[in-house]
């Protein structure tokens, strides 16, 4: 009986600690049981999907609280159609990427001004050899850093994993949590739909360089639009 029990809660431990697997591509390591939550929204889409399929997407929402220490929250984005099946759209191009990682990255620096998280940074980095985008946040008073995040598309699938401050940032828990994101290689993984070439390579470093200038440009517009100052 005794070792039944431990066997239990053994068993219970791994499933705490280990990966949580998203799908059959993304992963990511939770520090405690997570809460998860669905919904079908409105989308904009890209101008050769107009007309032909429904402009919606699917957001699935990860979330664990660690009492009132800090935040831990995964946000997937997937176009689907009227039946509610995903749509794999991935850009055909680099320059498109990045236009849409600024689109996406514009909304949830929307989204988070409003919660007292100002924009603070972007930065391209990669997630296992995978293009991706990092954002971070800090308070509008202290101009510390609050929150940060790592934004990644693979297969047209959006993948948004952020640590953000209750009462403290902690590097460490950050860097564990963000750092565990695993991407399954193994699978048919796309990013975009031509050939990686020379060329794209040189885009690459161009788009690199302007991306942050757009951000920083959607901001100031934003701000204009609607008057923060924040």
């Amino acid at each position: 009986m005794k070792k039944s029990i431990i066997r239990i809660i053994f068993l219970l431990s791994l499933s705490i600690n280990a990966q949580v697997k998203i799908d059959n591509i993304y992963s990511i390591d939770f520090p405690n049981n997570y809460e998860k939550s669905e919904s079908i929204e409105k989308a904009e889409l890209p101008g050769r999907f107009k007309g032909k399929v429904s402009n919606r997407v699917k957001v699935e929402t990860y979330t664990f609280n660690n009492s009132d220490k800090d935040f831990y929250i995964l946000i997937t984005t997937k176009y689907i159609n009227e039946n509610n099946e995903p749509i794999e759209y991935n850009p055909e191009s680099i320059s498109e990427r990045y236009n849409k990682y600024g689109k996406y990255s514009k909304k949830i620096i929307e989204s988070f001004s409003r919660k007292g998280f100002k924009f603070k940074d972007s930065t391209s980095i990669r997630i296992n050899n995978f293009f991706g985008q990092k954002l971070t946040f800090k308070d509008s008073i202290s101009g510390n850093t609050n929150a940060e995040g790592n934004l990644i598309e693979i297969n047209g699938k959006q993948y948004f994993a952020i640590y953000s401050k209750i009462a403290e940032f902690n590097e460490n828990r950050k860097n564990k949590f963000l750092n565990s994101i695993k991407i399954d290689s193994s699978k048919e993984v796309k990013q975009i739909t031509k050939p990686y070439d020379l060329k794209e390579n040189l885009l690459e470093l161009f788009f690199k360089g302007i991306f942050v200038i757009g951000i920083f440009y959607l901001i100031r517009k934003y701000k204009k639009t609607t008057g923060n100052t924040v």
